[in-house]
């Protein structure tokens, strides 16, 4: 599978964000067992929703569904969930993230 913009998972994959478990990862019949996972950390430490915007799929689908008069609501939502993990209180954002690094061979 080849991912449709780098750092983007495959369509049809889960995204990172909705990657709870490794219960729901699923490999194409033409691959062999995973040879390695690991899981691994990685810290947000930019204007995430800047970014999110224009290169993840669904909040970039939903951004470019609205008027920019209406956009203003959703970044808050946005915003405040990030708020919740965010590790600093200097006006910085530092917010801990983690995700399965899976190497698989055919």
């Amino acid at each position: 599978m080849v991912a449709t913009r780098p750092g983007q998972p495959p369509r049809g994959q889960p995204t990172p964000i909705g990657c709870p478990s490794i219960a729901i990862l699923r490999l194409p019949a033409a691959t062999s067992h995973p040879r390695s996972s690991t899981l691994r950390h990685f810290v947000f430490r930019y204007r995430w929703l800047e970014v999110f915007k224009t290169s993840h799929r669904p909040v970039l689908k939903t951004f470019a569904a609205l008027p920019p008069a209406a956009q203003s609501a959703p970044a808050a939502d946005l915003i405040d969930l990030a708020g919740r993990f965010n590790r600093t209180t200097d006006g910085t954002m530092t917010v801990p993230s983690e995700y399965l690094e899976v190497i698989v061979v055919r």
